[in-house]
């Protein structure tokens, strides 16, 4: 989901009470747009500023291959649980057996660079879509994630996403949610605008799991679409 990866600074509130790590939740590339994409994301998180930067180009064929780098800390008591300048490379591949299921399956790998190790990190998904005509998409399925990212051993889980679109092609909710309780786990929400056919803006929450490290952080980010 996510609006390829479409997942610019605004004010949102600290609703952070708990937690003392932070790490973007990750969530899947979309499949509508084929082209260039790029994100720029602003997270505010317990008084401190990250951001995360997104681009991928999807072919016509299905192919999504892109780069993020996520936990960029930029002011405030940075700490994202150790790691901080995530960067991962993303392929996925998407099916479409009918006009309104569509299939895809994707992995990100790649590591952080800062601290003084280095750790592979891999996260791993499969899921399925069902688009109820223009104004609702409905995802399940699974994803892989390895210790080093999960930061437990809790590895395997399910993945749910729900699109709601009030005006479509204009403004629109996505609601993704890992289950679990490892470093990925929880939701994010988020509400987008698209303001031109190239620009669109999002605002939005992380809701972390109970036992995930984390806590809530604001979201709020501009994304570019070149078709």
């Amino acid at each position: 989901m996510a609006g390829c990866l479409v997942i610019s600074s605004l004010t949102l509130p600290v609703l952070a009470e708990e937690g003392a790590n932070h790490h973007r939740i990750r969530v899947t590339p979309d499949y509508d747009h084929p082209g260039m994409s790029m994100v720029s994301e602003f997270n505010i998180y317990r008084g401190a500023l990250y951001t995360n930067a997104f681009a991928d180009y999807l072919t016509e064929e299905g192919f999504d291959l892109g780069v993020t780098s996520f936990n960029i800390p930029v002011a405030g008591a940075a700490s994202a649980n150790g790691r901080q300048y995530d960067t991962y490379i993303n392929l996925t591949k998407f099916f479409f057996p009918t006009e309104d299921v569509i299939i895809g399956v994707g992995t990100q790998n790649g590591t952080n660079f800062s601290g003084q190790s280095r750790q592979f990190h891999n996260f791993d998904f499969a899921e399925i879509t069902y688009e109820c005509g223009d104004w609702a998409k409905f995802s399940a399925g699974t994803y892989y994630v390895n210790d080093s990212l999960s930061q437990s051993r809790q590895n395997v889980g399910a993945l749910v996403g729900i699109d709601l679109m009030f005006v479509p092609g204009v403004f629109w909710t996505e609601m993704d949610w890992f289950s679990g309780d490892n470093n990925l786990s929880g939701a994010v929400v988020n509400n987008y605008w698209q303001v031109t056919q190239i620009v669109t803006v999002y605002a939005g929450l992380q809701v972390p799991a109970t036992q995930s490290g984390n806590a809530f952080a604001g979201i709020a980010g501009l994304a570019l679409n070149f078709q």
